[in-house]
């Protein structure tokens, strides 16, 4: 379902002023693959193996992605929570850019999809989450403090993070 999402981290202070680059082999999921098939079911592209990722020159409090699909928390929240428990974790994720889909059965970054613009799809940064989460949009808003996941369903910075 498209409901969309976006994650946010907090940023350590020893990641500061850092370039920090995606490492897929890090994910603890599989990063799955863009390939376009005609009505016949022919392969039209395969953009296997295509990353347009960039290194991230870390300047902010706070580092954030969209994802688009499944943004409930039965959805991209269960597979944060149960798959992404670290700091590392998280960031690598972040770092890797948007996302079409996180999911059990894998990854989907924009990043190797055809006809992707890393300026499009690189990480957000901003000094709050707000100024994040404003700018991004989704449904559904998370939130990785270093030790834990929280989430909320709105963009109002009145209403407070729940623990997930």
């Amino acid at each position: 379902m498209s409901t969309n999402c976006c994650i946010i981290l907090k940023v350590r202070d020893t990641d500061k002023g850092k370039l920090l680059s995606f490492n897929k082999s890090k994910l603890p999921l599989v990063l799955k693959n863009w390939k376009a098939f005609d009505k016949n079911n022919n392969l039209i592209w395969d953009r296997t193996g295509i990353d347009t990722t960039n290194p991230i020159m870390v300047n902010s409090d706070f580092i954030a992605i969209y994802c688009h699909w499944d943004g409930y928390k039965d959805g991209v929240g269960k597979t944060l929570k149960r798959c992404f428990k670290s700091y590392d974790e998280v960031m690598n994720l972040i770092l890797g850019g948007d996302c079409s889909e996180i999911a059990f059965k894998g990854i989907i970054h924009y990043a190797n999809k055809e006809y992707a613009d890393w300026e499009d799809i690189k990480p957000g940064q901003a000094n709050t989450k707000s100024g994040l989460y404003s700018q991004y949009g989704g449904q559904f808003v998370y939130y990785f403090d270093e030790k834990e996941w929280w989430y909320k369903k709105d963009h109002n910075p009145k209403n407070g993070f729940k623990k997930l």
